[in-house]
């Protein structure tokens, strides 16, 4: 259970997570990856490394951190992992920054540029008491916070970007830039997702990755699979196809319905779960998206929106999301951007060959064709998912060689590797 100790003054949050053991890894990734990590992590010594990010749960970033924090631990690193206060005139700045990233016509004003200003400033202060030795920096929130650093600077900083923000407006890619100036490396999930602008000598690519052994990637028994599915409210006895994500408007959860109601005109029998459970009840956003969704279904009982945590009844939150990820008989994933779905990856592990928008980091996780399917419409994902639906044994096909990409390149072992060869660039000159 992840809990949250307050430090020094009022900004700062420290993250804590279970404990993991590297070598549980070993039978999934083998003896020598480990051993190569254990390599760099001596050559790294006991350099104080902090990661921060703007939330402590909820979305990929955080996510990832809370098994790659621990599994770094459990090599011998100094790690710790921080993540700010919230503050409502913050986040409602950087809710309209993410949007523009995104593509939308936005401007700031010279009020909200302000408010990002002083919550880095506010977080570069606190920073710079701890005095980290390497400081990495997730995505755009408090990017700024090493720009304001005056005292203690880390000796090597990271910014690492998880989003495709290629589509942001050259208003927004100017007020950013500064910002990136001060860190000696900058890395990106995929080369598509590079910022135009940026010194290239600086940055890297390096995709994300899953933990294999989170309960959210653990598979489940059979008769825990049954129960979970009974009491989320799914009719085993039926097929349904699943996509996970929030109620976002890039996640297009509208899209997926439309994709829906047209393989039903099909499938007679089909159920749709959008799962997409609310973690930060601050978000305006996600329900306006969900009330708009749940306003478009209203009386179609086919279809089960998963917004409140109450409607799990008691199961945890990852396990009923493994659960319906292990079980579904089709999984879309269809966001307008995307700099990488974690969420594909996820239900590629559990051998389901994803239909996914043909977009920012998809491209790399599907392979048209073979592990899945890349579409670049609601019609051309409704006719793979009925395909999907239709031939089972190659989609079952399909299936393993979707687990096989993942375990080949998208495994929290890996991704720790990229970032401690990224470190050593810096610190072992």
């Amino acid at each position: 259970m992840q809990t949250h100790v307050l430090i020094i003054k009022t900004m700062l949050i420290e993250n804590t997570s279970k404990s993991i053991k590297y070598e549980d890894y070993i039978p999934l990734v083998g003896q020598k990856s480990i051993h190569e990590l254990l390599l760099k992590v001596e050559k790294i010594g006991k350099r104080s490394i902090f990661h921060i990010n703007v939330m402590p749960q909820g979305g990929g970033v955080a996510e990832i951190l809370k098994s790659a924090v621990p599994f770094e631990r459990s090599l011998g690193l100094n790690v710790r992992w921080f993540s700010p206060l919230p503050d409502s005139a913050f986040f409602e700045m950087t809710k309209k920054m993410h949007d523009a990233l995104h593509g939308e016509t936005l401007s700031f004003t010279k009020q909200e540029q302000e408010v990002y200003r002083d919550y880095n400033n506010r977080v570069a202060k606190e920073l710079a008491d701890l005095a980290p030795d390497i400081l990495i920096i997730h995505d755009l929130e408090p990017l700024a916070a090493l720009y304001f650093m005056t005292a203690n600077i880390p000796g090597f900083s990271i910014a690492r970007i998880h989003r495709d923000i290629t589509a942001s407006s050259r208003e927004v890619a100017e007020f950013l830039m500064p910002y990136f100036g001060n860190f000696r490396r900058i890395i990106f999930s995929t080369e598509e997702c590079i910022l135009k602008g940026l010194d290239l000598s600086k940055v890297r690519v390096s995709p994300p990755a899953i933990d294999p052994l989170s309960l959210k990637n653990r598979l489940q028994k059979k008769e825990t699979k049954k129960k979970v599915l009974s009491l989320i409210g799914i009719d085993n006895e039926r097929p349904y196809m699943l996509q996970t994500g929030r109620f976002d408007s890039w996640k297009d959860p509208q899209g997926a319905v439309d994709v829906y109601r047209k393989v039903k005109e099909k499938v007679s029998g089909l159920q749709l779960v959008l799962a997409g459970i609310r973690e930060s009840a601050d978000d305006s956003e996600v329900v306006r998206v969900y009330d708009a969704v749940e306003e478009k279904v209203r009386g179609d009982r086919d279809v089960l929106l998963l917004f409140n945590v109450t409607q799990l009844k008691g199961i945890p939150l990852d396990q009923a999301i493994a659960v319906l990820e292990e079980c579904a008989d089709a999984v879309l994933h269809k966001p307008i951007h995307e700099g990488f779905g974690l969420a594909v990856t996820e239900a590629m592990w559990k051998e389901k060959p994803v239909v996914g928008a043909n977009v920012g980091g998809i491209r790399i996780q599907i392979d048209d064709g073979k592990n899945g399917f890349l579409v670049n419409s609601s019609d051309e994902a409704a006719k793979k998912i009925l395909f999907l639906l239709t031939y089972i044994k190659e989609a079952e096909e399909m299936g393993k060689r979707a687990k096989e990409t993942v375990a080949r390149h998208y495994l929290l072992p890996r991704y720790i590797s990229d970032e401690l060869s990224i470190i050593l660039e810096g610190v072992s000159k």
